[in-house]
């Protein structure tokens, strides 16, 4: 019989104590013989070798050897291995009394929980598969399509197990099917840590074929909890100035495909207040410009405007729907710093003039700002303020 992974036994000091061939040990042998009683629970059996025991015990094989004429007596030998009787007696003691608490809660309760759990799942597979079924071979094509997590973003060479796990977009305990239309690679991290998230990730994927989609699915915005505004119209005062100048190019920037967005999240991941403190936004809203980030680049770039912050600030804003028209779908921006600072330098760098002296600055603010960048920031928090 395999040994049970119990965590502990009985011991009774009483019996070990006044144990005949305990009391002929020295206490180094008693020290021998209770670290390899604690093996022989955890492992079941142990080698009868010198050798291998002074590894086990990490001791030199002569100590072993002085103290073992004490220790053997205490060991019974059984197809070349050593068990100690004790300890056997008392795993299958503690096996037996197992089996009857759970026969107990069987007899009282019904299934056990295990039991419950197992057939649970068995029943919701059974259920999905009867929604949907996908094969081997689409999920392979899945895998090699895409080769990383969709939610992370990690390599499979990278992880463990050099593999992709599938994940159920909608979960399979709240019902979703087992067809391939359900399912994206994630790591074994980012599946066991979404929760009840059912953000499609594919759907920001280059790599996404059509077959992989549900049939019939509707737009972002049409799958919004609401069902009547993208995130951008029910929002008032936010992202105004990127929606109504760039209403003109929308066309040339790449929209979300069609198809299913989760309940819990909106395109790109942005959040409805999230958008607040963007200068700009993408007319898909999958990129947006912070309004820290946008009030550096206007104050960089101003010198080419005779320190005209305002101008600069438009000038960006065109550059900005330029910039998206060239993002390939699903890029991912991160540190908007460090995304946009690049860019902006290779756009600008050569055509951008040498700052010239400040003048004295005069502002009705209190204390009054100290150049045109200070004011113009002021300016925007305090109508942000007002709007919200």
């Amino acid at each position: 019989m395999a040994p049970e992974k119990a965590p502990a036994f009985q011991f009774y000091p009483k019996d070990f104590l006044t144990d005949r061939r305990v009391l002929r040990m020295p206490m180094a042998a008693r020290g021998i013989y209770i670290t390899l009683l604690c093996h022989a629970w955890m492992d079941g059996a142990l080698p009868n070798d010198l050798g291998e025991l002074a590894l086990i015990l990490g001791v030199p094989e002569k100590t072993v050897a002085a103290s073992w004429p004490f220790v053997l007596p205490c060991f019974t030998e059984r197809d070349g291995s050593l068990y100690q009787n004790r300890i056997e007696e008392e795993r299958e003691k503690q096996a037996a009394y197992r089996e009857k608490q759970s026969a107990k809660a069987t007899a009282k309760w019904g299934e056990s929980r295990q039991e419950v759990n197992s057939r649970k799942r068995s029943e919701r597979l059974a259920h999905a598969r009867s929604l949907g079924q996908h094969t081997a071979a689409e999920w392979q094509a899945m895998r090699s399509a895409y080769g990383r997590c969709l939610r992370c973003g990690a390599p499979e060479s990278q992880l463990v197990g050099g593999a992709c796990v599938k994940d159920h977009i909608i979960p399979i305990y709240v019902g979703g099917s087992d067809a391939i239309q359900n399912i994206q690679p994630m790591c074994r991290n980012c599946n066991s840590s979404k929760g009840s998230d059912q953000t499609d990730y594919r759907l920001t994927a280059p790599e996404t074929r059509p077959e992989w989609l549900p049939d019939g699915a509707k737009t972002p915005a049409e799958r919004l909890p609401n069902g009547a505004k993208t995130p951008a119209e029910r929002l008032p005062n936010a992202c105004s100035s990127s929606s109504s100048s760039s209403s003109s190019s929308s066309s040339e920037i790449p929209q979300p495909p069609s198809g299913a967005v989760s309940r819990s999240s909106v395109w790109a991941g942005m959040l409805p207040r999230d958008h607040r403190t963007h200068a700009a936004c993408s007319p898909n809203q999958a990129w947006c410009i912070p309004e820290k980030v946008h009030t550096q680049l206007a104050a960089r770039l101003a010198p080419k405007y005779g320190n005209d912050v305002s101008a600069a600030a438009s000038a960006l804003l065109t550059w900005y729907r330029t910039e998206w028209a060239s993002l390939p779908l699903g890029t991912v921006i991160g540190d908007a710093f460090k995304f946009w600072g690049p860019r902006f330098d290779a756009a600008f760098a050569s055509s951008v003039a040498v700052p010239q002296p400040s003048k004295p600055y005069i502002c009705s603010h209190v204390p009054p700002c100290v150049d045109d960048v200070a004011h113009t920031a002021r300016k925007m928090r305090e109508k942000r303020e007002v709007g919200a």
